[in-house]
């Protein structure tokens, strides 16, 4: 084995490696890694087939041991090595993982070169040493004139328009932080959102990838996008350390990267830096006041901001899915950072958000629901009118509460406008409620594009397909959703299809909510089994007088039944306690049976739409 003053240069496959320059290059042109993933690759190459433990990695690195996140550090460092080599942890063509031990190099590598040095003058050595100068004058002057080059492709790269923001890894090794690195993630992805020249995977398919290993290639590929941000937070008392990482997904190079360490009394500034840096890096060009939107800080209060990531870190992705002590627990901290900082913007609109999903899953009194869910739109929008997403909460809520059809239009094309990822699946649901079909299912592809992996973007994309009366592409989206599992949206598709035992099978095992019974009735009644529809009816009539939910459902097991005045009357029940299952009125083929008679038509006015 060679001195550590002694290495020079080492070549492998298409790669050379300069390591006294701390340079890697690919067929002559110079890959960017940093030093730390340089040093690592030397001790690769120095046994190559052999084991380097971690212990040994880290010795080199960090050799004070002042890294507390080491094993994310060595992960981090190996990730972005791999990167730049264009290697894969999976299939590993250069560096192979031992799990728990190490790595070792497994590409065929020539060996390692000494630098030249005076010692190795021969007695020719005068002329041998001007064509050396000659040698070494031609070479700087194309240094010199590559560096011009590079800095003058530099200024001309194309900016990266797409972008997914993977949950940065909790590297503190305990759940402490972990609202933390959640949050800043989500936020990071809501902010750059607001640029129109950059898609911006939205956060149920960016958390899809939590807990993987990172091929940020990969990625990219499958989820057809331009660059990979990644990243650590640790924390340390009052002290967190952010590393993160920009990956151009085309060629795993890395675009930038910076290490941030913030006191906890000031970490509600990073993300709107954050955001600015990011998007400097990829060169997006930014309209009109979006580098304002994008970097704006919404409070100034640390206690605020902390129960604010608490809060959002509470309920998750999706109301349907948290328990409702999950979900009281969210709203509590939103309302005590609202308390701290009460033009706290984005608390209200968590808080609507919140509020106007408790009201479409009917786990709320409807109307309550959705009121506060107005009240909090309405709040957040009043301290920031260029929050899309409170635009797309403020539509949701006057249409299930007011039945405010042309307000609810307006608010969700100035949601849109303003690049809200959310707006787009609610809109297509909009547009499909009011018959306008081409268009619904057109901002229904726009949401699953956004949104490729969320379940909830697949349910609805499943739904849109069923309000447009497209059964077969319903049934295909809600099986790709359903994966096997029992499913809702995949029930009611199946339905139009006939395919009656398959959908009683799915709703069977989905729980007693009254839009789930209700829809298992109207299945019954169609499969031919009465008496299974009529205890059904038994068990929801005295709910949807109590609860004030259920009444839509009724309606349509009657009107399978053939009893239309007793359809009506329920329909009429509905009205009255503000159903939200009377937007789908259009839509909901259960009702195919009522649609001719002169009451349907009057009803359907009363609730806003045109007959």
């Amino acid at each position: 084995m060679r001195s550590e003053d002694s290495v020079g240069i080492a070549r492998f496959g298409s790669f050379e490696v300069d390591f006294r320059a701390g340079e890697l290059r690919k067929h002559g042109h110079k890959v960017q890694v940093p030093d730390q993933a340089i040093q690592v690759l030397e001790m690769l190459l120095r046994q190559p087939g052999e084991l380097v433990t971690r212990e040994q990695v880290q010795a080199r690195l960090w050799p004070n041991g002042t890294v507390v996140e080491f094993d994310h550090g060595i992960n981090s460092v190996i990730r972005r090595l791999r990167a730049a080599l264009s290697d894969s942890a999976e299939q590993p063509r250069y560096i192979e993982t031992l799990p728990k031990r190490g790595y070792r190099f497994i590409f065929p590598c020539d060996s390692m070169e000494s630098p030249v040095t005076s010692s190795a003058a021969t007695p020719s050595r005068g002329p041998r040493r001007r064509s050396m100068w000659i040698a070494l004058g031609a070479a700087a002057f194309m240094g010199v004139l590559s560096v011009g080059i590079f800095r003058l492709q530099a200024g001309h790269t194309k900016p990266i328009t797409s972008i997914v923001v993977l949950p940065f890894v909790n590297a503190t090794h305990d759940g402490s932080a972990e609202y933390l690195s959640d949050g800043i993630s989500e936020e990071i992805i809501n902010s750059l959102s607001v640029a129109s020249n950059l898609k911006v995977i939205a956060r149920n398919t960016a958390f899809h990838f939590r807990n993987h290993e990172v091929d940020a290639k990969k990625i990219g590929q499958e989820l057809n996008v331009g660059a990979v941000l990644m990243g650590t937070l640790a924390r340390n008392g009052n002290t967190v350390i952010v590393q993160t990482d920009l990956v151009n997904a085309a060629d795993g190079s890395e675009l930038w990267g910076k290490r941030y360490k913030r006191d906890i009394a000031t970490f509600q500034s990073l993300e709107a830096d954050m955001a600015g840096e990011i998007a400097e890096g990829l060169r997006v060009r930014l309209a009109g006041d979006e580098q304002r939107r994008l970097t704006k800080q919404y409070t100034d209060n640390s206690e605020a901001y902390q129960l604010y990531l608490r809060g959002i870190y509470e309920v998750g992705a999706c109301c349907q899915v948290g328990s409702l002590d999950t979900i009281q627990r969210s709203i509590s901290y939103l309302q005590q950072a609202i308390a701290k900082d009460p033009n706290f913007a984005l608390a209200h609109l968590r808080l609507a958000s919140i509020y106007d999903s408790l009201g479409a899953w009917r786990r709320w009194p409807v109307t309550e629901a959705f009121a506060k869910g107005k009240q909090e739109a309405d709040a957040a929008l009043r301290i920031d009118e260029t929050l899309g997403d409170a635009h797309a909460e403020l539509a949701f809520a006057l249409l299930r509460l007011d039945w405010n059809w042309p307000g609810a239009e307006r608010e969700f094309k100035r949601a849109i406008e303003l690049n809200s990822s959310h707006a787009h699946a609610r809109y297509s649901w909009y547009l499909l409620q009011i018959g306008r079909r081409q268009e619904g299912l057109t901002e229904a592809q726009r949401a699953v594009e956004i949104d490729p992996l969320s379940s909830s973007t697949l349910q609805r994309a499943s739904f849109a397909h069923w309000m447009a009366r497209d059964y077969d592409e319903a049934v295909d989206e809600a099986r790709r959703e359903a994966s096997g599992k029992p499913s809702f949206w995949l029930a009611v598709a199946l339905e139009q299809k006939r395919k009656y035992d398959e959908a009683i099978a799915n709703l069977e095992r989905l729980g007693d909510s009254p839009a789930i019974r209700g829809h298992l009735g109207h299945v019954y009644v169609m499969a031919g089994k009465i008496r299974q529809a009529q205890n059904i009816l038994r068990e929801l009539e005295p709910r949807a007088l109590k609860e004030h939910v259920g009444s839509f459902e009724i309606a349509f097991i009657y009107a399978a039944l053939g009893q239309k005045d007793l359809a009506f009357e329920w329909l009429e029940k509905a009205y009255e306690q503000h159903d939200t299952g009377m937007t789908f009125l259009k839509v909901e083929p259960g009702l195919d049976p009522l649609r001719h008679d002169p009451r349907f038509e009057q009803i359907e006015r009363r609730v806003g739409l045109e007959p």
